[in-house]
C-alpha cells in the first residue's frame, strides 16, 4: 500500500486513503493526532466517504474534535438508513402491485462493504421494464411521490419526504452507438435479479454479473464527465473482491473485453490493491504504477460527481464523443456540436424527423444551459482552464481504452 508513487498525493489525501483502507479492508491506520483534521474531513465529504473516514479516525481523534464531527457522522448514518428504509418501502409498493424491478447502484453496492450503513447513500435508483413505465409512474404518484424531472433520457425523478427516487428504464453510461453487446448483456437485468436485504430492508437486487456491468458503466460515464469520488472507486474494489479471482475472471473477462471495459476494470482494481490494501489480484498485475497513480489523482481532483472542480463538466464536452463514449485522440468542437444536437433532439423529438428544426432545439438547449448557470447548477465557462484540463484528463483516459473492444487475452 502507498508505494513510492504515493508521493503524488498530499498529506490530507494520503490520510483519507489510509483511513479508508483501515475501515474497508481492516488495515492499521497511522494518522497522527496532529493531522489537519478539518481538511481531512472536508476531503472526505467531497469524496463522499465521510462516515467511513470518521469511523476509522474516531479512536485516534483528539477529544476536542470528537463532538462536532460525531454529530455530522450520525447525520450521515441517519441519512443512509433513511434511504435504505425508503428502498424497503418501494419494494413493498412494487411487490404488492406486481411490478418487476431491480435496485441499481446504492444499496446494491452497499451490501459488499463490511458495514453497509456507512456507505454514503444518495437517492433510490429503481430499474423497470419500459413497458411498465406508465403503470409505475401512476403507482408512485398514488403513493405520494411527486415528479420533479422528466427531461432525462434514461430516467424520471421523483421526491417524497425529502428523498429522491430515480425511475430508470435504461442504464446510465451505455454508448448511444455500437452498444449492441452491452444491451444484450443487460437484456435480462430484471429477470436475473434476486431477493435480498440490506440493513434488514427487503429489496430486489441485481445478480453479481449485472451489478458489475452497471457500476462500471456508471463509473466510466461520470469519470469522463464531472468525475467520480472515492466512493465509486471503492464500490468497484469491494465488489470485485467479494468473489474468488478465478470466479471473477470467468464471469467478467470475456464480456468486459467484448464491450471495451476490461482495461478500465483492471485499472480500478489495481488502484485498490496498490493504495487501499485490497487483496492482490493477478489479473490486474500488469497495470502500470504510473497509470494507477494518474487515475487516482484524477479521481481525487474531481471528487464526487465533480464537486471539487466544476470546470470538469465543461471539459468533458471536449474529451469524449457523447455517442460512442470513447475518448477521442483530438479534443475539438465537434464533440460540443454533437452534444448539443443530442440534447436538442431530446428536448424536441420532432427534430429527429425534421432536422431543419434543429436550430430551435439548439436555442432551447442553450437557454436551459444559461438558466442553469445563473442558478449555479452548471459552471460558467473558463476557456483556458477548460482546454488545458481536457488535455490533461485525455492523456489519462486514453490509457483506459474505454469502449475499445479487445481480445480476452489482451491484458496490456
Amino acid at each position: 500500500m502507498l508505494d513510492d508513487s504515493s508521493r503524488t498525493f498530499d498529506a490530507v489525501q494520503t490520510a483519507v486513503i489510509r483511513l479508508l483502507s483501515a475501515q474497508v479492508f481492516g488495515t492499521n491506520s497511522s494518522v497522527q493526532e496532529s493531522a489537519a483534521w478539518k481538511k481531512i474531513f472536508k476531503e472526505a465529504e467531497q469524496q463522499c466517504v465521510f462516515a467511513q473516514v470518521y469511523a476509522a479516525a474516531e479512536p485516534g481523534l483528539p477529544a476536542e474534535l470528537k463532538q462536532g464531527y460525531a454529530t455530522r457522522f450520525y447525520q450521515h448514518v441517519a441519512n443512509n438508513l433513511r434511504v435504505i428504509h425508503a428502498h424497503g418501502q418501494v419494494h413493498k409498493l412494487f411487490a404488492e402491485a406486481g411490478i418487476p424491478y431491480v435496485v441499481l447502484k446504492g444499496c446494491a453496492s452497499a451490501r459488499f462493504y463490511p458495514d453497509p450503513q456507512l456507505r454514503a447513500m444518495g437517492d433510490v435508483d429503481i430499474y423497470v421494464h419500459r413497458a411498465d413505465l406508465e403503470k409505475t409512474d401512476g403507482l408512485l404518484n398514488q403513493a405520494g411521490y411527486t415528479g420533479i424531472d422528466k427531461d432525462h433520457p434514461n430516467h424520471w425523478c421523483y421526491r417524497k419526504d425529502g428523498i429522491e427516487l430515480e425511475l430508470h428504464w435504461a442504464v446510465t453510461g451505455v454508448p448511444g452507438t455500437g452498444n449492441q453487446e452491452i444491451l444484450a448483456y443487460l437484456e435480462n437485468l430484471i429477470e436475473t435479479g434476486m431477493p435480498d436485504s440490506v440493513q434488514g430492508q427487503a429489496m430486489q437486487l441485481p445478480d453479481a454479473f449485472h451489478h458489475g456491468i452497471v457500476i462500471l458503466l456508471h463509473t466510466a460515464s461520470h469519470l469522463t464527465a464531472g468525475g467520480v469520488g472515492l466512493r465509486h472507486l471503492l464500490d468497484w474494489v469491494v465488489f470485485q473482491n467479494s468473489m474468488p479471482e478465478e470466479t471473477f475472471c470467468k464471469l467478467f473477462r470475456g464480456p468486459l473485453s467484448a464491450i471495451g471495459l476490461w482495461q478500465f476494470a483492471r485499472a480500478l482494481t489495481a488502484v485498490g490493491v496498490r493504495y487501499f490494501s485490497a487483496p492482490e489480484r493477478a489479473y490486474c498485475a500488469g497495470v502500470s504504477e504510473s497509470l494507477t497513480a494518474e487515475l487516482l489523482a484524477d479521481i481525487l481532483e474531481g471528487g464526487n460527481f465533480g464537486h471539487k472542480d466544476r470546470d470538469r463538466l465543461n471539459q468533458s464536452k471536449l474529451l469524449r464523443d457523447n455517442e460512442t463514449r470513447r475518448i477521442d485522440g483530438n479534443h475539438n468542437i465537434r464533440h460540443v456540436v454533437r452534444f448539443i444536437n443530442q440534447r436538442a433532439r431530446t428536448a424536441m423529438p420532432v427534430t429527429k424527423k425534421s432536422p431543419l428544426l434543429l436550430p430551435i432545439g439548439w436555442a432551447r438547449v442553450l437557454l436551459k444551459h444559461s438558466q442553469k448557470v445563473k442558478t449555479g447548477r452548471q459552471p460558467k465557462l473558463h476557456l483556458k482552464k477548460t482546454i488545458d484540463g481536457a488535455r490533461d484528463r485525455q492523456a489519462v483516459y486514453e490509457k483506459l481504452r474505454l469502449f475499445e473492444k479487445a481480445s480476452p487475452t489482451q491484458d496490456n
